[in-house]
């Protein structure tokens, strides 16, 4: 992540400069259960994905998701959840996403509709 740092009249400071290790977001997938076929994301606010981790491994990083639902629902609000097939490898899943107030990413969950099916028909 990188920051732009402004001074009290808007003058042009510098950078801050922030990496996530891609261990520390594995760790918070795997400690999340949310199906096979679900995925977890960080999307930038410049609408390319930044970590996108599936069963298919990390797929899709600097992939635009411009056609996504998602930039419709952000202008009404900073959360939000929707269906709708993935651009990467075309599953329908429903989606949740968050948008950090700090730093310029969405978090997005989307739980594949085909986990949910198996999961009702497991339950049963």
């Amino acid at each position: 992540l990188v920051r732009r740092v402004s001074g009290p009249n808007g003058e042009f400071l510098g950078v801050i400069f922030a990496a996530i290790k891609e261990s520390q977001l594995l760790k918070f997938h795997e400690a999340t259960r949310i199906g096979p076929k679900s995925v977890i994301s960080l999307i930038g606010l410049d609408k390319r994905i930044r970590y996108r981790r599936s069963h298919l491994g990390l797929t899709g990083i600097g992939k635009s998701t411009a056609k996504s639902q998602s930039w419709k629902l952000l202008e009404k609000g900073p959360t939000g959840q929707f269906r709708q097939r993935s651009v990467v490898d075309g599953t329908t899943r429903i989606w949740s996403f968050n948008r950090f107030n700090r730093y310029p990413l969405i978090a997005m969950v989307g739980t594949a509709v085909s986990d949910v099916q198996a999961s009702v028909a497991n339950s049963k």
